[in-house]
């Protein structure tokens, strides 16, 4: 909600939702999934926490696509590296992988929909040989779904990461596109990213 200010920018509630016993977190990357996530949420034993914003988003799903909780969704191949996003940034995350591929990088992309439970074994499905991970989120990087992943690749499949968020400040007024480039969210930062990942510095 970028115009009405850091008083309208939920920037910590994964991380304060997660935390709570028993609590199953979704994340919808555009209308037809928050439908979903809803109807899944119906046939979910204990509380649910579906977390969506109100500004326009590119569609990504079809209106029948279901969303599974514990499940997150491959929505591209890719051997080089694997990008891991939620919500409103997955559709960026497809356009960065567009440019990785012309830049040679090759970058399996997944919805992680469900932050928790979170989807270990897409994870380890699509981590056997990649370089890392870069994760993505409008979100603080301090216990988001960026540090889910994290929690669970330390203990599975140690491998390098860029946790791609808000750097532990408050949020401020701006367009939404003004925010997300202030924050390093933008198409060109996920692709920075990957590539820094892919062909480290040597």
């Amino acid at each position: 909600m970028g115009p009405d200010g850091g008083t309208h920018q939920a920037l910590e509630d994964i991380a304060q939702t997660r935390s709570l016993p028993g609590m199953t977190v979704l994340v919808p990357a555009d209308f037809a999934q928050t439908r979903q996530a809803v109807l899944a949420s119906l046939n979910t034993a204990g509380p649910v926490y579906i977390r969506f914003g109100r500004n326009p988003v590119p569609q990504v799903y079809d209106i029948e696509k279901p969303v599974i909780c514990g499940r997150g969704n491959l929505l591209r191949e890719g051997g080089d590296i694997v990008i891991v996003a939620c919500g409103v940034m997955v559709a960026h995350a497809l356009e960065a992988r567009k440019i990785l591929h012309e830049k040679g990088v090759e970058a399996a992309v997944i919805d992680m929909v469900s932050v928790k439970p979170l989807d270990g074994r897409l994870l380890m499905e699509t981590t056997g040989s990649v370089a890392g991970i870069v994760t993505v989120e409008d979100h603080q990087v301090s216990g988001g779904m960026g540090g889910a992943v994290a929690e669970f690749m330390a203990v599975n499949r140690p491998l390098p990461m860029r946790i791609l968020g808000v750097q532990n400040r408050f949020g401020e007024s701006g367009t939404p596109g003004e925010l997300m480039g202030l924050h390093g969210l933008s198409t060109g930062g996920i692709v920075s990213a990957a590539i820094d990942l892919a062909r480290p510095r040597k």
